[in-house]
């Protein structure tokens, strides 16, 4: 990701900003010629949100099956016009002040619901802010490689999709912070995203390269407790079913020059076939109910 740097006087403004998608395949493709191949496609409907689809033998856990991508849009620079006076010591930011206003934002700007602050989003927030500072380093990645979702991760945050920005400079208050976020078209889309939920901030001044500056960072998320999970009970039957009718295929196989008994066991596998393809298609119904409430398809 290209970035701009030298952001170390307090006539700059800067503010970078990322959205982390995270889904999972929880159907993929049934290898069955008898009952032939079923599939369900998740890919994000929306075009700023990114997704990297990947499909599994069968059914796949979602705990395990979780997967990142990262958008990670260029930094914003924004110049003070010229004569402009500075204030050399700013008023506080506070991270309720910035929420609040944020919140407007979302409400009069972007006509969609209020986010709630989440306790774990402030904590990876403030994880962001004292990694941004102790490194001396603006970026969503951190010199090892920590990013958005590993401090979700580390603070506990299950989620579907999550979002960071970032801002670094001179800021005379929370306004001037959002104001800037929402002049840029990445900021602002991560702000008024309908599909985060809850939100947490961190703000701190410190030394940047030799300047005192302000950091603030927003953490939006949707958890996954938000979303029904595909029924665990149901895939097991899955599961189940996939083994019994793949037992009674290789007894078919055994019995082809045992007219009787190869005969006695087809009603038995048809019928077994058919309890399958009803528990996948009751499956897939969970799976698309998920979907549907993580913005999947």
């Amino acid at each position: 990701m290209a970035l701009i740097r030298g952001l170390i006087i307090l006539f700059l403004v800067a503010a970078i900003g990322v959205t982390i998608e995270k889904h999972s395949d929880f159907f993929s493709k049934l290898a069955s010629s008898t009952v032939g191949s079923l599939s369900s496609d998740f890919s994000a409907a929306s075009t700023t949100l990114h997704s990297t689809v990947a499909t599994s033998s069968f059914v796949s856990d979602l705990a395990t099956d979780l997967r990142n991508n990262v958008i990670a849009p260029l930094p914003l620079v924004v110049k003070k016009a010229v004569g402009a006076s500075t204030n050399p010591n700013p008023s506080s930011l506070t991270v309720e002040g910035i929420i609040k206003l944020t919140n407007g934002q979302r409400i009069n700007v972007g006509n969609v619901p209020a986010l709630s602050e989440s306790s774990k989003l402030d904590a990876a927030a403030t994880l962001k802010l004292n990694d941004l500072f102790a490194k001396q380093y603006f970026d969503h990645i951190s010199p090892t490689g920590v990013g958005p979702s590993d401090l979700a991760n580390k603070v506990g945050y299950d989620y579907i999709v999550i979002g960071e920005n970032l801002a670094l400079g001179g800021f005379d208050n929370d306004e001037a912070v959002v104001t800037a976020w929402m002049n840029s078209p990445h900021h602002r889309e991560n702000i008024l995203n309908n599909r985060y939920q809850e939100i947490g901030v961190a703000v701190g001044k410190g030394n940047y390269q030799g300047e005192e500056v302000w950091i603030a960072v927003q953490e939006f998320g949707k958890p996954l407790s938000s979303c029904p999970a595909p029924s665990a009970s149901l895939k097991n039957q899955v599961d189940q079913l996939t083994a019994e009718v793949d037992a009674l295929n290789t007894k078919l196989n055994q019995e082809k020059n045992d007219v009787n008994a190869y005969n006695a066991d087809v009603p038995i596998y048809n019928d077994k076939v058919a309890q399958l393809k009803q528990t996948i298609d009751a499956y897939n119904t969970t799976v698309r109910a998920f979907n549907s409430c993580a913005g999947l398809q």
